[in-house]
């Protein structure tokens, strides 16, 4: 699965669940999290091409 793919999972997810209010506190949360997880891909990717 690629990075983008990610990406596009959470966009399009905070879209389709958009309209349930018990989502609310996570649909906050939600792009920070996504953020995080890239950029911890991508330093585990960047380390190993390096060692």
């Amino acid at each position: 699965m690629s990075i983008t793919a990610i990406g596009l999972a959470v966009v399009y997810a905070h879209q389709w669940l958009g309209d349930l209010p018990s989502l609310q506190p996570l649909q906050r949360y939600a792009p920070i999290v996504s953020a995080i997880a890239v950029i911890a891909t991508r330093s585990v990717l960047t380390a190993c091409a390096v060692i």
